[in-house]
């Protein structure tokens, strides 16, 4: 009788555990279902942030655009009315030509100021990127620096174009616009791309 009181007491106590055991798994399931679903709400939330800003940044590529097209529009105008002018239209002349300068002007600071907001980007990944990511990166993120201070140099040439020299001081603008996006691409590359990208 002493052996079935132990072995009943023995089940009882197996059964608590028992018991206890799926209580306590139940409540670690529970809480691994909040925290998986906090996590979701916050991924989910980043995700939507995300959008509503690449959304904001596509909105100002298209402004720029437009305001590109019309400066360029306005700027090919006025040369057109600089290189119809004659010895008499000069004042006319230097007239479009100051517009003229004034509206590639304007277009290249607006794609500079694009270009500029993607090197703060890459800047900031790269700074939250690995030692050896951000060491390459960062050899990527010098040059480029280099030839945004060449842009600027090409933008500050405008001021003292002729109509002469105009041509040459726009294509050598948009060659180095052209390097400094090719650099920008290159320093993209070689970050690692995040699910959102």
């Amino acid at each position: 009788m002493h052996q079935v009181d132990s072995r009943l007491a023995a089940l009882a106590c197996a059964a608590f555990l028992l018991l206890t055991s799926c209580e306590d798994d139940a409540k670690i399931r529970d809480i691994q279902r909040l925290a998986d679903e906090r996590v979701a709400r916050a991924e989910r939330d980043a995700h939507r942030k995300l959008q509503d800003m690449e959304k904001q940044i596509e909105a100002l590529k298209a402004e720029a655009a437009d305001a590109a097209a019309q400066a360029k529009t306005e700027a090919e105008s006025a040369i057109r009315e600089a290189k119809a002018s004659s010895e008499e239209h000069a004042k006319l002349a230097e007239q479009a030509l100051a517009r003229a300068r004034d509206a590639y002007k304007a277009e290249a600071r607006t794609k500079l100021s694009l270009l500029e907001r993607e090197v703060r980007e890459l800047t900031a990944k790269a700074n939250k990127a690995s030692p050896k990511v951000k060491a390459a990166a960062g050899k990527s993120l010098k040059e480029i620096q280099g030839l945004l201070k060449a842009v600027v140099k090409d933008l500050a040439a405008f001021d003292s174009a002729t109509l002469e020299t105009f041509g040459k001081t726009k294509a050598k603008l948009e060659q180095d616009f052209a390097q400094l996006k090719r650099a920008i691409q290159a320093a993209r590359a070689k970050l690692p791309r995040t699910a959102t990208n």
